[in-house]
């Protein structure tokens, strides 16, 4: 009994932080995004509780094995888990050996391609290095996949605001791109190689182009 006093206090402890601690949610996933030889896909992890749709519920975005159900690479990265974003898709090259990522964020949204090779899928630049840099303070941009051509390459659209003269709210000039990337064996990077300022008619049709290769999402 004298030992069974020595460690009550220690038990009852312990009981009380258990309880203190929120239950942990349990998850489910979700598939979309097929590669087009129907082997890879894009797995959304989520609470749940929740919607896949809510991005403060999705735990993690993965390129999977569609036959094993592998993890073949983490899409989103691990500090904008729980964070508010939109948007997420995956689009595939022809051949599937190549994939661009996409989300966003209120003010910016990135473009991340990833490679294959030895069973696994690698991000095949820096992250934000798919853009054109312009002569201003940047404030809004996105940069969203549009398609893969025959020949590898990956055309994206650039929509760029940059601050006002005063540095504020307020919005100063803005500029449309289009942007042809490809991987540039040299370097050993996937890289954008060309870059043509565009109307903003033009930019408009890529961004309806955007939006009809991004059906399949459940979002």
């Amino acid at each position: 009994m004298r030992h069974m006093n020595l460690f009550l206090p220690w038990l009852l402890m312990i009981a009380a932080l258990q309880a203190a601690d929120p239950q942990k949610s349990e998850l489910a996933s979700t598939l979309s995004h097929h590669s087009p030889d129907g082997k890879f896909a894009m797995r959304v992890v989520h609470e749940t509780a929740d919607e896949p749709s809510h991005s403060e519920a999705i735990r993690r975005i993965e390129l999977v094995a569609v036959a094993s159900g592998k993890v073949l690479a983490q899409l989103l990265p691990d500090e904008d888990v729980q964070t508010h974003f939109e948007h997420w898709r995956l689009l595939w090259s022809p051949d599937a050996k190549w994939c661009a990522f996409y989300y966003e964020h209120p003010r910016t949204g990135y473009t991340t391609v990833f490679r294959h090779a030895n069973g696994r899928f690698a991000a095949a630049h820096k992250r934000y290095a798919l853009r054109k840099d312009t002569t201003g303070h940047t404030r809004n941009e996105y940069i969203k996949p549009i398609r893969w051509t025959k020949e590898g390459t990956l055309i994206l659209y650039q929509w760029t605001l940059d601050h006002g003269p005063t540095g504020g709210e307020g919005g100063g000039p803005e500029s449309s791109w289009e942007l042809i990337a490809g991987d540039d064996a040299k370097k050993g990077s996937f890289r954008v190689i060309k870059a043509r300022e565009i109307t903003e008619e033009e930019g408009e049709k890529l961004e309806e182009e955007f939006e009809t290769n991004g059906k399949g999402s459940k979002q």
